[in-house]
């Protein structure tokens, strides 16, 4: 009777281990050849305007509009969302540690879009990535850094020496996924960011 329970109990452990194993990309081994920083490519020349075309699919519900990103000093980006015809619908500065709205249309006026896009454009815009582990593929080398509980996965092609894909993790499981398509290694000409836990879609093409 106490050996039933002990291998019960051994079973347990070994499938709430599993469970809350860390993540892993598919096909990526870990290797000890790391570095101890990622300097983000995009959205980094103080002197550029970045102008985008945006597609948004959020429930089923499709809007777009035009997106532009500045980066106005070391730390900050300021971003706005306007429609076609060029009327401000939101804009704010975005840093690693700060957020600031400048204005929001009464559409956007809502807490739980505002925390989405901070989230969005945090990632998408932080000018730095601390690595702690490395993993190595055929064609890609993969940077893990660790963003407090959560961890950040980024994917560097070994051919172009670009920054292909970028995968926001939460408690071990893939939760935003940013997939990069450029001509330039500094540039990305498209960018789709697409939630895993949330009917969310957000498709930016440059202007």
């Amino acid at each position: 009777m106490q050996k039933s329970a002990l291998r019960i109990l051994l079973i347990s452990l070994l499938v709430v281990c599993s469970a809350c194993g860390s993540y892993q990309p598919k096909g990526a081994e870990i290797t000890g050849n790391t570095i101890s920083e990622y300097i983000n490519p995009y959205f980094s020349d103080k002197e550029s305007d970045y102008i985008y075309k945006a597609n948004m699919a959020i429930y089923g519900k499709q809007s777009g509009g035009i997106v532009v990103i500045k980066k106005i000093d070391t730390i900050f980006h300021r971003v706005v969302f306007a429609t076609d015809f060029g009327n401000k619908l939101l804009d704010f500065e975005i840093a690693a540690d700060d957020f600031k709205v400048h204005f929001v249309v009464d559409g956007f006026n809502n807490k739980r879009i505002l925390k989405v896009l901070e989230t969005d454009f945090r990632l998408l815009l932080q000018p730095v990535y601390t690595i702690n582990q490395t993993f190595d593929t055929p064609d890609k080398l993969i940077y893990a850094s660790k963003q407090n509980k959560n961890s950040v996965y980024l994917f560097e092609n070994k051919k172009g020496k670009f920054l292909s894909e970028l995968v926001f993790t939460e408690h071990s499981k893939e939760k935003i996924t940013f997939e990069f398509q450029n001509k330039k290694d500094t540039f990305a000409e498209i960018i789709s960011i697409k939630h895993h836990n949330m009917p969310l879609e957000i498709n930016l093409f440059k202007i």
